[in-house]
Parts: structure tokens; sequence; C-alpha cells
């Protein structure tokens, strides 16, 4: 992902899945990490799956303030920084669910946010966990935010007319790749 990324000189990637639960925010969370483990890189994962956020359950804290403040505008980037203690990695929670978020992730604050976040150091990646692309308009209303997608499927559960679906939904010339996940071995 890195060396794709890389090469077309972005630094913005949404992860997504077709459906929910198909383990797309472990799958961000884990490359957020691996991100981080490289020497000449930091990340920033932030939870933009504004209806089911569930990053900060994973890393097993209880956020004061979130992605969805920092929207609304009532947090400073600074109060919604949490640091798991894993070297390079900063992580901006999900607190609730937003609603009209959609619409609100298209304003101009949003957009700077954005900038600044990307911006802000070098070497920096930034690692959306965004909500499923076929449940709502949210990805598409954030894509022009973002420089690249990586789609997890579940091999499990994840129907072939929903991948082709999705496929066709996010723009082609920024989805880098896919990554199946619940694979039998």
């Amino acid at each position: 992902v890195l060396e794709r990324m890389h090469e077309r000189g972005w630094l913005t990637l949404g992860v997504t899945s077709p459906r929910a639960n198909s383990g797309k925010t472990l799958t961000a969370i884990n490359l957020a990490i691996a991100i981080a483990r490289d020497v000449s890189h930091s990340a920033v994962l932030v939870d933009f799956d504004l209806v089911r956020p569930a990053v900060a359950r994973h890393f097993g804290f209880e956020p004061e303030f979130g992605i969805d403040d920092l929207i609304l505008g009532t947090a400073s980037v600074e109060a919604t920084l949490f640091h798991p203690s894993m070297g390079r990695l900063v992580v901006i929670p999900g607190k609730g669910t937003l609603a009209g978020a959609s619409e609100l992730i298209t304003a101009p604050h949003v957009t700077d946010l954005v900038k600044e976040m990307r911006g802000r150091y070098s070497g920096r990646v930034v690692v959306f966990d965004l909500p499923a692309v076929l449940e709502g308009d949210d990805v598409l209303a954030f894509a022009p935010q973002v420089d690249a997608f990586l789609l997890v499927i579940d091999e499990r559960r994840t129907a072939r007319r929903d991948l082709e679906r999705a496929v066709e939904l996010l723009p082609a010339e920024k989805l880098i790749g896919t990554m199946l996940n619940r694979a039998a071995g």
C-alpha cells in the first residue's frame, strides 16, 4: 500500500468495504500501526465511520472528544487526539453517530481539516476508517478528500454483486487494491 501511494505522492487512504462487518476497522487499525512502524512514516488513524464508530473500542478507551466534535466545531484537533503508545501513531476516534454526516463532511472546514492532517508532518499518512460504501453516501461524499481507497472484502459474507457495485461506485483511479479478509486456508 505504501509503495503504491508513494508512487503517486498520495498521503490519504480511505478503508471501506461493500457492507458492514467485513473487518474494515481492524484492517484500518493494523494498516495504520504498520505504517507507523516504518521509520520514514507516521500515521494518523481517523475513525470516519460516523454511523458505527469502532476504533476507540478496539483500542479499549472511551473518548471525551472525537471526529464528530471536530466536524461540528465543538473540539480542537488536540483535544481529540489519542496516543496509543505505538511510536508514530496517533488516533482521532469517533465518539458517536453524526446525523446528516454526508452533508457535514463536504463542508469547507472539513476540507481544511483534512489538509491540515495530511500536511502537518513530512511522511505522514492519514488512514480513514470509513463506513461501508453500499450502506450510505458518506464514502462517496468524502471521496474527493481521499487520495486512495482500499476495499476490504469478507470471503464468507461479501456477495459478488455487492463487490461489483462497490467497485463501480468507488473512483477507479483511486482504488489501489482490495484486501481479502477471513479467507479459508
